[in-house]
């Protein structure tokens, strides 16, 4: 995990323009964490629908 959020990091820094790269680091993590809770709820509620079918 630890190396997911370092390429994360090394990605969204070395994008030369754009809103993200003006982005502290501390609001890059809050947003990857949002997207990431996102991404399980998404996951799990699949895997609950495909159990009632």
């Amino acid at each position: 995990m630890v190396k997911f959020y370092q390429q994360y990091f090394a990605a969204t820094q070395s994008v030369s323009v754009g809103w993200l790269a003006r982005l502290k680091a501390e609001q890059r993590l809050e947003m990857l964490e949002n997207l990431m809770q996102w991404e399980s709820a998404f996951v799990e509620h699949q895997i609950a629908d495909s159990k009632c079918d």
